[in-house]
């Protein structure tokens, strides 16, 4: 396993142990806004893969023009689900953030294991989700 997915998986289980210390429907709040964010880090790189496999098999077998078109669909739907993953990430760190009782428990970037000045950076971001999503699918983990 890479350095990166081993430093995302370690990001996810100290933000899941400190999520693990709250209580109630804190507690609940963040485990769904957890379940969330993982759910779009998956949708994303599925839409990546689907892109990448169509785009290999109907190159061969869909005139240009056709092509073209199942390309920019295709490209649309991974974009939809690389700004829904980029929001969600936005929306559990800043959650986590502002929870009373994690001040300082925090690590700089949240859950986003990468250098934390590249959180808007967008390739950055979706390289994230795919270590984080490859090393909870290497270790049977879900949110």
């Amino acid at each position: 396993m890479g350095r990166e997915e081993d430093e995302a998986f370690e990001r996810y289980q100290e933000i899941l142990d400190l999520i693990k210390m709250l209580e109630g429907k804190r507690k609940v709040l963040f485990f769904g806004l957890l379940r969330d964010l993982i759910g779009k880090c998956v949708a994303y790189v599925e839409a990546v893969n689907t892109m990448a496999l169509v785009m290999k098999i109907d190159r061969l077998r869909l005139e240009p023009e056709e092509f073209q078109e199942k390309v920019a669909a295709l490209d649309k739907r991974r974009m939809i689900a690389h700004n829904a993953l980029i929001s969600q990430l936005k929306i559990f760190n800043r959650n986590l953030l502002k929870e009373e009782g994690l001040e300082g428990k925090i690590p700089i970037g949240g859950i986003y294991s990468l250098p934390p000045e590249t959180i808007h950076e967008r390739v950055r971001v979706a390289n994230w989700a795919g270590f984080l999503v490859k090393a909870l699918k290497k270790r049977s983990v879900s949110g």
